[in-house]
């Protein structure tokens, strides 16, 4: 199921191209790596490399070079450096790239004021056009969907509706919330302003998933990983590395060449204007796979 749904995600159209690569580093001078483990990430499309994490720098620099390759050097690195209790990383990487199906001008970007998540205002460049989009309206939100060229993946901007007054609304989306948005969209003309983004995001997640109650994974005294195989030491999780970049423009996501149309009718339409935080969310259509979801608060970081 997990293969099929990643050769769904990944096929290439000529267009769009989501690239998904998985990759186990160890030392097997510090851990004696299971064959069924081997076998078990295999199945998942996962290579496996033994490093020698002595040479520190040396395996530092392998693993970065696998990780810059993998994201066509969107990300440079994941690693600083390995500790003598590190005895493996298992990393995955994501890479997306596509053209808007409708490109926007960029003799249209203008500066406007965005306000920010603590209330603050800053100037950022926006995206606009008044044209034909597809957007949903409910009682506590706004979606606006724009679809990539072959029309497989699409990026909806998402917004609390006037009404909606909640400080953590963004938070309180559930999924059934998001199907009924993408479901129940509107092919109509629109005016719609978004910002510039070039985001990077990084974050240790250990603290986050022990938030959600995931604790003995992380604890050296309470962790079972035997399956895995055997070391010195039990062993447990000590690093749970999050990154993330993204850039989004008149062009696309990671930018290409677009070919701008414009409409013009005599009524005005629905506006929406993403210059307060939103939600960001990178979808497969086919599947209604969401391959990236972020709150974006401060578009100028």
């Amino acid at each position: 199921m997990h293969n099929d749904l990643i050769t769904l995600l990944c096929e290439q159209s000529g267009h769009s191209t989501l690239t998904v690569a998985n990759r186990f580093f160890y030392d097997k001078d510090r851990v004696n790596i299971k064959t069924p483990f081997l076998e078990a990430i295999s199945s998942y499309g996962c290579g496996a490399e033994n490093v020698d994490f002595d040479a520190e720098q040396a395996a530092v620099n392998r693993i970065n070079a696998w990780v810059k390759t993998s994201t066509h050097g969107k990300i440079d690195n994941i690693l600083n450096n390995i500790s003598p209790l590190d005895v493996s990383f298992l990393i995955n990487a994501l890479h997306f790239k596509a053209d808007w199906a409708i490109g926007f001008s960029p003799g249209l970007t203008r500066s406007y004021p965005f306000t920010i998540g603590d209330g603050s205002i800053k100037q950022v460049e926006f995206v606009n056009a008044d044209r034909v989009f597809n957007f949903s309206q409910t009682a506590k939100y706004n979606l606006v969907d724009i679809p990539f060229k072959d029309s497989t993946f699409s990026l909806s901007f998402i917004q609390a509706s006037q009404t909606n007054t909640e400080a953590d609304w963004h938070s309180a989306i559930r999924p059934e919330d998001y199907i009924n948005l993408f479901e129940n969209t509107q092919n109509e003309r629109a005016i719609v302003y978004f910002p510039k983004l070039k985001l990077s995001y990084e974050n240790d997640l250990i603290k986050s998933l022990e938030l959600l109650g995931v604790n003995d994974a992380f604890s050296p005294n309470a962790a079972d990983f035997t399956n895995l195989g055997t070391a010195s030491k039990n062993i447990f999780i000590r690093q749970f590395k999050h990154k993330v970049v993204l850039e989004v423009d008149e062009k696309g996501a990671e930018g290409a060449a677009v070919t701008s149309i414009g409409f013009g009718i005599d009524s005005l339409p629905p506006s929406f204007w993403f210059d307060h935080p939103f939600v960001l969310v990178l979808r497969h259509i086919p599947t209604n796979t969401m391959i990236f979801t972020g709150y974006i608060a401060d578009p100028s970081i």
